[in-house]
């Protein structure tokens, strides 16, 4: 007998543990899992690692490989969570399958940890019509469609710039991959307790902008507010007020799954680093992610690539540098935000279709669906 699951990510096996990866990490122990229990889909192998604090680059660097071949070799920093998208030929051949994860040079120092393995299904939606009148829509309503995840201002004023002003938790706002992902699983709960929110002056000219820092998931913001406007307790308690309605919106937008989200990060983020992303906003519904890198050879600005249904990788001619936010290529990123509402596809109705699902282990015991508990007051 199976149970009904609504189409959102839903793991069929997960592997708590806590294994310092100074010597590697070796496991053979995935479930067997029926492909025809399942709807059409992906299946991704989600693993989280820790990192402690002030590791050097070279002890960072890990090692991923399945069926000995690499499917990640990079660093990693925080609480990392990686994603690797696994052809239905692979899940047939899991339980047979080893999984080694280590640290890249061998006599690195330790502090790495292999904390949970996850074997999600992600089924694809059904009830998608195309999404018309796109190149009758002016370059604010464009931009309008879109919300930004960060990791700077960059997209926040490309809003700004074609007249779009939208309300965002993270519009003007950065925060690391790591804690954002957190972020996402427990819907930045928390962010605007009072204690955890400091309020201080940036910069050297001759007037500075106050700014805020958001301890527990280390996000800083900008407020728009400078020196002598007002004071600074003023403005913290300004801030309070607004994150708590901010925090609130960007819940029901992810509820929604109206919008595009957009994430850049330069250098750009490899896929094992935007599927956590991509399932952690599937968690709420049927949200659709842009990544954004620049453009290179093969992938010219304005151009698109469907790396899965509500997964993206879109090419702009040139990112803003992280010293300049401003120096915003806008009628790059208006291409590229134009032609993704061109191949995108919209949610017709709320009504995503429900699947029977038969995900068995080894032993043919039937797993109960499972969602990680949030994470409340990270420090």
């Amino acid at each position: 007998m199976g149970y009904l699951l609504q189409a959102k990510p839903h793991i069929i096996f997960d592997h708590a543990c806590h294994d310092a990866l100074d010597t590697p990490f070796k496991f053979s122990g995935f479930p067997v899992v029926d492909p025809r229990s399942l709807s059409a889909g992906d299946c991704i192998l989600r693993v989280a690692i820790t990192v402690a604090p002030d590791q050097p680059d070279e002890a960072r660097r890990v090692v991923v490989q399945l069926a000995g071949d690499v499917l990640f070799r990079g660093p990693v920093q925080g609480e990392a969570v990686l994603g690797f998208r696994l052809s239905p030929e692979l899940v047939d051949q899991l339980p047979n399958v080893p999984l080694q994860i280590e640290q890249e040079a061998p006599d690195a120092s330790p502090g790495l940890s292999l904390c949970a393995l996850h074997l999600i299904w992600l089924p694809v939606l059904h009830d998608r019509l195309s999404l018309k009148g796109v190149a009758d829509m002016d370059a604010r309503t464009v931009a309008l469609q879109f919300e930004s995840l960060g990791d700077n201002c960059e997209f926040g004023l490309f809003q700004r710039h074609v007249g779009a002003e939208p309300l965002g938790l993270l519009r003007f706002a950065g925060v690391r991959l790591d804690n954002l992902l957190i972020g996402l699983r427990d819907g930045f709960r928390g962010f605007d307790d009072p204690g955890r929110i400091e309020t201080y002056l940036f910069g050297d000219g001759e007037r500075r902008e106050y700014v805020t820092r958001q301890t527990d998931y280390a996000m800083v913001s900008h407020t728009g507010v400078f020196e002598g406007d007002m004071t600074q307790s003023e403005v913290h308690a300004r801030e309070i007020t607004r994150f708590r309605y901010l925090r609130r919106r960007f819940v029901e937008d992810l509820e929604d799954a109206q919008k595009i989200f957009v994430i850049r990060r330069d250098p750009p983020m490899s896929e094992p680093e935007v599927l956590p992303v991509w399932l952690a906003l599937r968690e709420y519904g049927p949200n659709s992610l842009l990544c954004v890198a620049p453009a290179k050879d093969g992938r010219p600005a304005g151009s698109v690539e469907m790396i899965a249904e509500g997964l993206m990788m879109g090419y702009v001619d040139r990112l803003a540098p992280y010293t300049n936010a401003h120096d915003v290529s806008d009628d790059s990123w208006l291409e590229l935000c134009r032609n993704v509402l061109i191949g995108h596809y919209s949610v017709a109705e709320r009504k995503a279709p429900w699947k029977r699902l038969w995900p068995l282990d080894r032993a043919g015991r039937q797993k109960a669906p499972h969602r990680r508990a949030p994470v409340v007051g990270r420090r």
